[in-house]
Parts: structure tokens; C-alpha cells; sequence
């Protein structure tokens, strides 16, 4: 060991270490040295980029400059020809109000020459076309008054013989007895019934008796049986009894020859030698194979009793129950009783008092004179509807005739109208005419004053339309003019105030590098945005600054320190600082761990050849004497005992080791068993919690939570149908409860029952909770809707809005939807309809698809 720490390589790393740790300050010191120059370098090669950027700014600022010169110039021109408009600018400010008198002239003096010339030739039309074509007219209508006076008095006539007939009186004993026919049907049909139910009631009753007697063979059978089965199970409980003992006989004789004897010894009973080896249990149990053959028999036939009657007694419970409940459904079968009451019923519609073998005959005479008298009432009835429809052809001529009168009565008031129209015609246009004069001379009057003496290229008064286009350029260049100088001197507010604050800009730069003072501008250009990124120049030519002199300030402090460390350490020079920097602090730990593994070796090896040296001073100090007894046999029992007693007592830390380990292996199986504990005891919160918040022995809780997810759907969906019905209302659930509730937006969505709203408010959301129940599921959706009534109740926009939703459940999602109703609007909405039209003449109805 102390070879190794004496080595020309441990002394090696040791200077290694040494230096390492000595030069730390040194070697930073040469890093920041080495980062300040290239900081150093970096910053002035930013400062270099800088100033072109700043030339490029300063041609930036002579562009600026130029700009301002523009809009200044621009300025003087615009005020030149102000000047020169100074006198026209009341009417400039006036040109609207002027522009409006003079359009008035226009329209009055166009107005008065148009009237004119309808008065004339209104006056015309009255005298050549409205006057004659009204005397016409008026003859006309008085010659068909006429005609239909003569042809009404003919129709009279005709209507009176027809109402003679008294055909509805016919018709309604002709309905009688179509009604009378039908009760026959009806109590044919009834009687019918009535027979087969009685034969249907005798044919269960039948049913019943022959399967009680069959239930009473069956029940006999199985108590025929009980006597065998109960002989058998006595048979194989014996058998099993005899099976039992021999084999128990044989196990403890078996069992006992091989806990005693073996091939040798000799046996207690006959005392002879036990040549071979005893017998198997295979071959003992040969002994038993009879016993176990019969008693297996004996269970076999047993079992098959057994079978056989459970069978029957299960064929007898399912033949009773099914028996009695047939009998209770026979015993309260009331169907013939029923069909009896029914019939007795028709039968007395038709007027048959009782039911007896002959009724079925006289319904059949009832009927074949029923049917004659219809048949002769329908002839009667056919020949007055013959009569009744010429009559109808009349009263369609006299109509027409009617209408014809009514016609030409339109076409004479229509005359008369047209007369009249023309007379309001002409007054109208003579009164605008005078109007139209008096609106001229005011609107005249009214220019004349704003107008003035000032001198125009048109004359106003002569040259209306000229002048109002003359008026009209010069006002708008003259505002235009007005505009341009406003925006200029904004421009030139701001190009001033812009030229100020650039140039304190490049000053303030220059005051920090007064060495760009001789730097050449670039050409002028357009540099949007100029002050903000004369402001960034300066900002980051400050920074540049700043990082340059802490640079040079870290490289000055750097270099006086490493001159100052390598006065110190001579022996030091660049190339080692650098070779030391190559190490890391963690190989430099390394390796200095390492010696000192080295050196604590040294030092513990020669502890222990210290401490052996004195045990072996210690030891012959401490020899013993020999005495007189001591002898080698002596020695060599006292050597003995002493083997002995360490042997017993390595046994005992033995065992005490082993119960540690069975010690520590039971207490890794309790952690384990401990760690299993929790998991599962987590497991079982988790259920129970899932318990308390869903289960129960009823289902309550899981039920009302699945409603509550199926109720909330629906609302959802509803709310969707809502939205399209009307807007107001919006569906929602009383937390906790299954109460549906309705938010009011027109009352800053207030919420209340569903109790509070109004009929068709209702109507509207119970269809809403209708169209979404169908849509709860694919299962269970549906195709086709039927709406009974209901829309009397809406009007106006809801009606509208109800029925664009329903129409769009066929175009959108495929559905069909009925309405019945009786509310007139729907027809115009509905495209396909079937209407049920009710005679007016009788009770028959007509089915008409639309």
C-alpha cells in the first residue's frame, strides 16, 4: 500500500489535483478575459452596422424634409384661388338652398305645361268617348233586367212543383230503412257470434273434464310409485351398509399389516415368517368389487324410481296450475252471456223483442221487406232528383242571367265612374295649374334674392338648367378647394412636428457618437414609420455603448488578475491554465476519491498490523502455566467439552437465525397482506359510494338517475323545437324533481309552472315535448305524427311558425305528419289534404283528396 501512495503517478495527480484547485479563480478569470473580447468585438461590429442604418435614416429625414416643402406649396396655391372666389361665397354657402329654389322653377313651369295639355285632352275624351259609351251601357243593362224578370218568374213555377215531391221526406225514410237493413246485418252477425261462442264455451268445458281426468291418472300413477321408491332406497341404504363395513374392515387391516409387518418379520398370530411383500389395496379392494357391484345396481334403480316420479309430480304441478287457471278463466269466462246481451240488443233495434230458434227467419222476412220498400222509395226519389236537377239547370240559367244583368249594371256604373273621373280630371289639373303658378313665382323670388348681383357665365333666370350645373361645379370645387387646404395643414402640422422631433432624434445620437457627424446621407426615400426607427437607432446604439464599456471594463479587471495570479505561480504558464480548464470538477472528484481510497488503505493496514502486534503481545503475556495435571488426555476432554459447547451453541444461533428470518418473512407477508388490505379496502369505498349514489333494493335511486338523463335530453331536444315555435319560452327541470318548469325571456327570464301560460302557449310546448319525445331514440323514434285539433287555439305568427315546423320534420328528417283539424288558415299551408265534405241534402259525407 504504501507503494502505491509513494508513486511517481500518485504524486502526479496529486500536483494535478493541487493545481486544479488553486488555479479555479485564475481560469475563470481567463474565461471572462476571453468573453469580454469577443463581447468586445460584437458591439463594435454592431455599432459599425449601425451607422449605415443611420445613413440610410438621415436620407430619410431629407426626404421628410422635401415632403413638408410640397404641402406648403400646395397650401399657397389653394389659398390663391380662394382669394380670387372671395366675392362669390354667400352664394357658394347658399348653393343648396338656391339649387332647390331653382329646381322648384323648373318643375313648376314643366307642371303648368303638362296640366294644360291634360285639360285638353280630357275635355276631349269626355265628349267623344266617355259620354256615348255611357248611354250605351244603360241601355243594355235595362234590356236584360228584362229577360231575367220573365225568366225568373218560369224558374218559380218549376221549384214549386219540385217542392211538391217532398223528396227529403223520402230520403229520410229511405235512410230508415238503409238503417234498418244495417241493424238486421248487424244482429245476423250478433247471433252468429252468439253460436260460436256457446260451441267455443262447450269445447273448453269439454277441455277441462278430459284433462282433470288425465291430472287424477297422473296423480294416481305417482302415488302408485311411492311404495317402490321407498323399497328401493331401503335396498340401497342396506347394500351401502354392507359396502361400508367390508371396506372399512379391509382399509384398517391393510392399513394396519403395513404399519407392522415387513418381509422378515414374523407374524403375531400364526408366527410364521413373512416371505414376500403384502398385498396392494388394488388387490384388497377386489375383495369389495361384488359389494360395491350390488350396491351400485341398487342406486341405479333407486335413482331411476326417483327420477321417474319427480317427473310425473312436475308434470302434475305444471298439468294443476295450468289446469286451474284455465278453470278460473272458463268460470269468468261472461263471453256468452256478453254475445247474448248483444244480440238481444240488435235484435230489439230491430224490433224482436227475444231471441228464440225462429228469430234468424223472421230477421230474413224483415229484411226482404225492408229491402222492397227501399227499392220502391229509391225509384220515387230517382224520378224527383231528375225533375229536381232540370229544375237546378233553370236556376243555373236564371244565374247566369243574373249575373249578366250584374255585369252590365258594373259596366254602366263603371261608365258613370269613368265620367266622373274625367270631370275630377280636368278640375284637378286646372287647380295644380294655379298652384304650379304661385310655387313659380315665390321659388323666382326666393332665388333672385340669394343669387344676387354676382357675375356667371349663365344666365339664371333664362338658362335654369345651365346655371344650376354651373352652380353646382364651381360650389363643389370650391368646397373641394376648402377640404385640400384643411388637409394640408394638417399634413403640415404634422410633417413639421415630425421634421422637429427626427432631427432632436439624430441629435441626441449624435451627442453619444459625435463621430458620425462626417457620415454622408443616402439619397432621399420614403421611410415609413421614420422617428420610431430613428428612436430604435438610438436606443440600440446606447446599448451597444453600454455593453462596449462593461466589455472592456470585464476584460481590463480579467487581465489584472491573471498578471497578478501568474506573478504568484511562476511555475504556471497559459498552456497549463488551459490544460487544467480541459478537467471537469467531476473527474478532478474522481480521481481525488480515488487517492484517498489509497491513502485510508495505508493508514488501515497498518492499524491492523498495530492491533495483531498487540494481540500477540497480549496473548503470550497471557499464556497459562501447566500444572501437574494437566495432562494430553486431560487437554484433549477439556477440548472436547469445549467443542461440544460451542457446537450447542452454533445450533442455537442457528435457530435464532432461522425464527429472524421466519420473522422477517412473516413481517414482509403481513405488509403485504397489510398493502392488499388498503387496495382492496379502496376498491370498496369506490362500490360503496357507487351504492350509496345509485343502488338500493328497489332500483329507485338508478332509475330516477337514468330518467333524470333521459328527461334532460328531451327537455333539451324540446328547447330546439321551442326555439323554431316561438323564442319566449325556454323548457327547463326543477333540480332534484322531475317537475318541468318554463323560463320567461319577456319577463328578464323569470321562472315558473307550466300552469301559468296560456292555451296556445301550451299547445306550442306540448307539441315542442311531443316532436322531441320522438326523437329520443333511434329503438324507439317514429315515423309518422298525428296532431287532433289543437291549433284553434293559435293565430297570427305561432300559427305560422307551428306550421313551418312541421313541415320541416318531412323535408329534414323524413316524417310524416297528420293534422286534423278544422281551422280554415291551415288549408292554404298544407299541400296534401283529405277533406270530409258532409251532403247538404242528407246525412251522407264525400271523401275528397287534395
Amino acid at each position: 500500500a504504501k507503494q502505491i501512495v509513494e508513486s511517481e503517478d500518485f504524486k502526479q495527480k496529486e500536483t494535478l489535483i493541487q493545481q486544479w484547485n488553486s488555479t479555479i479563480d485564475a481560469r475563470k478569470s481567463l474565461m471572462e478575459k476571453n468573453k469580454a473580447q469577443g463581447e468586445q468585438q460584437n458591439q463594435e461590429t454592431i455599432i459599425e452596422t449601425l451607422s449605415k442604418e443611420y445613413a440610410s435614416l438621415l436620407g430619410g429625414q431629407l426626404f421628410a424634409k422635401q415632403e413638408k416643402a410640397k404641402i406648403e406649396s400646395q397650401i399657397k396655391s389653394i389659398d390663391t384661388f380662394l382669394d380670387s372666389e372671395k366675392d362669390k361665397v354667400p352664394v357658394y354657402e347658399q348653393a343648396q338652398t338656391i339649387i332647390g329654389h331653382l329646381g322648384r322653377v323648373i318643375e313648376s313651369r314643366k307642371s303648368i305645361e303638362t296640366n294644360d295639355a291634360i285639360v285638353v285632352k280630357e275635355k276631349k275624351e269626355l265628349e267623344n268617348s266617355f259620354l256615348p259609351a255611357l248611354k250605351a251601357a244603360q241601355s243594355a243593362e235595362k234590356s236584360a233586367k228584362d229577360a231575367f224578370e220573365k225568366q225568373e218568374l218560369q224558374v218559380k213555377e218549376e221549384e214549386k212543383s219540385v217542392e211538391d215531391l217532398r223528396l227529403p221526406e223520402l230520403r229520410t225514410q229511405r235512410d230508415e230503412y238503409s238503417q234498418l237493413i244495417g241493424k238486421i246485418s248487424t244482429a245476423k252477425d250478433r247471433l252468429s257470434t252468439l253460436a260460436n261462442e256457446k260451441a267455443r264455451m262447450a269445447k273448453a268445458k269439454q277441455n277441462l273434464e278430459e284433462r282433470e281426468n288425465a291430472l287424477a291418472a297422473k296423480k294416481l300413477q305417482s302415488s302408485e310409485m311411492e311404495q317402490p321408491l321407498h323399497d328401493a332406497e331401503v335396498i340401497m341404504n342396506s347394500k351401502k351398509e354392507d359396502l361400508d363395513k367390508q371396506k372399512d374392515t379391509i382399509d384398517k387391516f391393510a392399513k394396519a399389516l403395513r404399519s407392522k409387518l415387513h418381509v422378515g418379520d414374523v407374524c403375531p398370530v400364526c408366527r410364521q415368517k413373512v416371505a414376500a411383500e403384502l398385498p396392494h389395496e388394488d388387490e384388497l379392494s377386489k375383495l369389495i368389487s361384488d359389494l360395491e357391484s350390488n350396491f351400485k345396481q341398487a342406486e341405479k334403480a333407486y335413482n331411476d324410481l326417483r327420477t321417474e316420479k319427480m317427473k310425473i309430480d312436475a308434470e302434475i304441478k305444471t298439468a294443476s296450475e295450468s289446469y286451474e287457471r284455465d278453470k278460473k278463466l272458463f268460470e269468468a269466462d261472461n263471453s256468452v252471456d256478453t254475445a247474448n246481451a248483444k244480440a238481444l240488443e240488435a235484435c230489439r233495434q230491430c224490433g224482436i223483442a227475444t231471441i228464440d230458434s225462429n228469430t234468424p227467419v223472421v230477421l230474413d222476412n224483415l229484411e226482404k221487406n225492408t229491402t222492397l220498400h227501399k227499392e220502391e222509395l229509391e225509384k220515387q226519389i230517382k224520378n224527383g232528383e231528375e225533375k229536381e236537377n232540370e229544375t237546378k239547370k233553370l236556376r243555373d240559367a236564371l244565374e247566369s242571367k243574373r249575373k249578366e244583368v250584374e255585369s252590365l249594371s258594373k259596366t254602366t256604373q263603371k261608365a258613370e265612374q269613368a265620367v266622373a273621373d274625367c270631370k275630377n280630371r280636368i278640375q284637378n289639373a286646372g287647380n295644380l295649374v294655379s298652384v304650379k303658378k304661385s310655387e313659380l313665382q315665390t321659388a323666382t323670388e326666393n332665388a333672385q334674392k340669394l343669387i344676387g348681383s354676382s357675375n356667371w357665365i349663365n344666365d339664371w333666370l333664362a338658362s335654369t338648367d345651365e346655371f344650376i350645373n354651373e352652380l353646382s361645379s364651381a360650389t363643389n370645387t370650391y368646397n373641394k378647394n376648402i377640404q385640400n387646404k384643411n388637409t394640408l395643414d394638417a399634413n403640415l402640422r404634422s410633417a413639421t412636428e415630425n421634421c422637429s422631433h427626427v432631427a432632436e432624434a439624430i441629435a441626441k445620437i449624435l451627442k453619444i457618437m459625435p463621430q458620425w457627424s462626417n457620415i454622408q446621407a443616402l439619397p432621399a426615400t420614403k421611410i415609413d414609420k421614420l422617428l420610431e426607427k430613428v428612436n430604435d437607432v438610438y436606443a440600440r446604439v446606447s446599448t451597444a455603448l453600454d455593453k462596449l464599456k462593461t466589455a472592456k471594463n470585464t476584460y481590463s479587471e480579467a487581465d489584472k488578475l491573471l498578471i497578478a495570479f501568474y506573478q504568484q505561480y511562476a511555475e504556471i504558464t497559459l498552456e497549463r491554465l488551459n490544460e487544467l480548464d480541459a478537467y471537469t470538477s467531476d473527474q478532478i472528484n474522481k480521481e481525488n476519491a480515488l487517492l484517498d481510497v489509497y491513502r485510508k488503505d495505508v493508514a488501515n493496514k497498518e492499524g491492523a498490523l498495530n492491533n495483531i502486534s498487540e494481540q500477540q503481545k497480549e496473548h503470550q503475556q497471557n499464556k497459562p502455566e501447566l500444572t501437574e495435571e494437566d495432562t494430553i488426555e486431560t487437554l484433549e476432554n477439556c477440548i472436547a467439552e469445549l467443542n461440544d459447547k460451542l457446537r450447542k451453541i452454533t445450533e442455537q444461533k442457528g435457530a435464532i437465525v432461522k425464527e429472524l428470518a421466519i420473522d422477517e418473512a412473516n413481517k414482509k407477508d403481513l405488509a403485504d397482506k397489510i398493502a392488499d388490505a388498503e387496495l382492496k379496502k379502496t376498491d370498496y369505498h369506490k362500490w360503496d359510494r357507487l351504492n350509496q349514489l345509485i343502488g338500493d333494493a328497489s332500483g329507485n335511486k338508478f332509475r330516477k338517475i337514468a330518467q333524470s338523463y333521459i328527461l334532460g335530453n328531451l327537455i333539451h331536444s324540446a328547447n330546439h323545437y321551442m326555439k323554431m315555435l316561438n323564442n319566449r319560452y325556454t323548457l327547463k327541470v326543477q333540480p332534484g324533481t322531475f317537475v318541468i318548469l318554463i323560463e320567461d325571456a319577456y319577463q328578464c327570464y323569470a321562472t315558473r309552472a307550466v300552469s301559468t301560460i296560456s292555451g296556445g302557449e301550451s299547445f306550442l310546448v306540448s307539441l315542442a315535448l311531443a316532436l322531441a319525445l320522438s326523437d329520443i331514440g333511434q329503438s324507439i323514434s317514429t315515423d309518422t305524427l298525428f296532431i287532433d285539433e289543437g291549433f284553434g287555439t293559435l293565430s297570427g305568427e305561432p300559427l305560422q311558425n307551428a306550421i313551418n315546423t312541421l313541415r320541416t320534420l318531412h323535408s329534414n328528417a323524413g316524417r310524416h305528419v297528420g293534422i286534423i283539424s278544422h281551422v280554415e288558415e291551415l288549408q292554404e299551408r298544407i299541400p296534401v289534404q283529405i277533406q270530409v265534405i258532409q251532403d247538404a241534402n242528407n246525412s251522407n259525407s264525400i271523401i275528397r283528396i287534395v
